[in-house]
C-alpha cells in the first residue's frame, strides 16, 4: 500500500520514481512515454539492476525493484528515520547527494 501512495508526486513533492530518476539521471517522463525504446543506460543502473538495461521498460521495472527494495529495507529497521542513509546507501550505493530523495 505503501508503495502505491508514493509512486505518483503530491503536490510539491515528488513520487519515488521521480526521485530515484533524479538521484540516477533519468529522465521519468522520458520512460513512460516510450517503454519499449532501446536506450544506454547509465552504467549505475546496469549495475543495481545486476543485469543489462536495455529498454525504457527495463528501466521502469528496475525502479520498481530498487523502491521495493527501498521499503523492504526501512521496514527491516522499522522505519526508523536515523536508519534512512543506511538504507539509501545499501540500495543506491554511496552518493555525496540524495537529491530529492530525504
Amino acid at each position: 500500500m505503501l508503495r502505491a501512495l508514493t509512486r505518483l508526486s503530491n503536490a510539491e513533492v515528488p513520487g519515488l520514481n521521480a526521485g530515484l530518476c533524479e538521484v540516477l539521471g533519468l529522465d521519468l517522463n522520458r520512460l513512460l512515454d516510450a517503454p519499449g525504446e532501446r536506450f544506454e543506460a547509465p552504467a549505475v543502473l546496469d549495475s543495481l539492476a545486476g543485469r543489462p538495461v536495455q529498454t525504457h521498460g527495463d528501466a521502469l521495472e528496475v525502479l520498481d525493484e530498487l523502491a521495493l527494495h527501498l521499503y523492504q529495507a526501512l521496514a527491516d529497521h522499522d522505519f526508523d528515520l536515523q536508519a534512512t542513509g543506511e538504507v539509501l546507501a545499501h540500495t543506491l550505493g554511496e552518493r555525496d547527494n540524495y537529491g530529492p530523495l530525504p
